[in-house]
């Protein structure tokens, strides 16, 4: 019951219960103190005034707390209810002629809380009402020259407070409206963000499915049924890249490919799937000039517009011959440490998908046992450190230093070494690396 009784007082019906308070307060005051005027004020009429403004005020939060009255349809009708009360302002300033503007006043601002709200006719109607329960003092001889200002007072308030409610209309309504796009656009931005939301995530999925297809076209490298040990390592800059390294066997000879595609991301990712099929396409030629030969042909086929380019080193081994042929596509150089010297073989600047006429070229040396030959990509040697000095500067000590490692320690410490050497200099290039030792 308690509660039910709070919760007629909401914000709305205060702004009233606090008018009737300061209203009947002023009132019993000119009663009490003022000598003259204050015997004129009867307690009928005024306990009639505050029983109604009371019951009024109750009775219409109750419809509201309902919901039975919308806001403004509830200060309309609270308006048309409390035509009385403006009756009783009018009565009060008959009688007490030198107080008549303090209720002019007080009676005016009966309707202030709702402006913005209450529709104008109703307002002009309770003046119009306060007017007419005056008029008996004009008839009765209680007219002085203060209900005269007091009702120009009024008239003026009136003009310029109902112009001022109207701009408030429209500026509720142009702000309800705002809102309202505000709202939709909010739902709008919520709709989009969710379904990029859903199609990022579903990027990532295949993104990831992708990294992980790619990987597989790493082979696994080991010792061969020749005798030759291959080790090999690869870390990508982004989920998909653009280097690879490939291999492909004929009894005691190898043939080792390393490449790099220009770019990262999806595009390189299709550039190294391909150049990886052409390559096992044309692994029976054998001849590294003839592989990548034909590697460019196919190349040139595919790639237009000069956007997209390889480089690639590939190498035969032949263990029982003790040979080693090579070319080189605009690809880094390799290196050959034999006897703990460290020479550095022969590349050439032509690349892979520029122009399917051109020609390589092959160079064979001949390999000792336990030779080591180290194949990598120009992401090692770019590595740069934190004060901008790049890795290439130390690998070939890093070779000599560690030439007696087998080629599986010798990738780890070269690793270890690398990443240290980077510090927290964020990696810039796909790196791809293969170390090839003879039996």
């Amino acid at each position: 019951m308690f509660s039910r009784m709070r919760s007629l007082f909401n914000p709305a019906s205060s702004v009233y219960f606090y008018g009737l308070a300061v209203n009947s307060s002023t009132i019993l005051l000119i009663r009490f103190v003022d000598p003259v005027y204050g015997p004129r004020i009867e307690w009928i009429p005024f306990i009639a005034f505050v029983s109604y403004y009371i019951f009024i005020a109750l009775w219409l939060s109750r419809r509201l707390v309902r919901g039975a009255r919308s806001l403004e349809s509830w200060f309309d009708l609270v308006l048309i209810t409390s035509f009385p009360v403006a009756i009783y302002y009018g009565y009060l300033s008959f009688v007490l002629p030198p107080y008549s503007i303090v209720f002019w006043i007080w009676g005016t601002a009966v309707g202030m809380p709702g402006f913005g709200y209450i529709r104008r006719r109703y307002w002009i109607v309770w003046v119009l009402i306060m007017f007419a329960a005056t008029i008996p003092g004009f008839v009765l001889g209680a007219f002085e020259i203060r209900i005269i200002l007091s009702m120009a007072w009024v008239v003026i308030m009136t003009f310029y407070m109902t112009r001022a409610s109207n701009q408030l209309k429209k500026s509720r309504v142009a702000l309800s409206v705002h809102l309202t796009e505000v709202r939709r656009n909010k739902r709008d931005l919520e709709k989009a963000h969710q379904k990029l939301k859903t199609a990022a995530d579903r990027f990532q999925v295949e993104l990831e499915l992708a990294e992980r297809l790619q990987q597989g076209l790493l082979p696994t490298l080991g010792t061969l049924s020749s005798g030759l040990t291959l080790r090999g390592r690869y870390l990508a800059m982004q989920n998909l890249g653009g280097d690879f390294y490939d291999v492909a066997t004929a009894g005691d000879k190898t043939v080792l490919l390393v490449a790099d595609v220009t770019g990262h991301g999806v595009a390189a990712s299709l550039i190294t799937t391909m150049t990886k099929a052409s390559f096992h396409a044309h692994k029976h030629l054998l001849d590294p000039s003839e592989i990548l030969a034909a590697i460019n042909s196919d190349l040139c086929e595919f790639l237009t517009g000069g956007q997209h380019f390889v480089t690639a080193v590939c190498v035969q081994f032949d263990v029982s011959a003790r040979r080693v042929i090579h070319a080189n596509a605009g690809h880094p150089p390799g290196f050959h440490l034999s006897d703990g010297r460290l020479t550095t073989l022969g590349d050439d600047s032509l690349l892979l998908g520029l122009d399917r006429s051109l020609k390589w070229k092959s160079y064979t040396i001949e390999a000792k046992k336990s030779d080591r030959f180290f194949f990598y990509t120009d992401g090692l040697t770019e590595t740069f450190s934190e004060d901008r000095s790049m890795y290439g500067e130390r690998l070939e000590s890093m070779l000599i230093k560690h030439s007696s490692l087998d080629s599986e320690a010798f990738l780890a410490a070269l690793f270890d070494d690398l990443l240290e050497f980077r510090g927290s200099s964020p990696q810039s290039d796909d790196i791809a690396v293969v170390c090839v030792d003879m039996p």
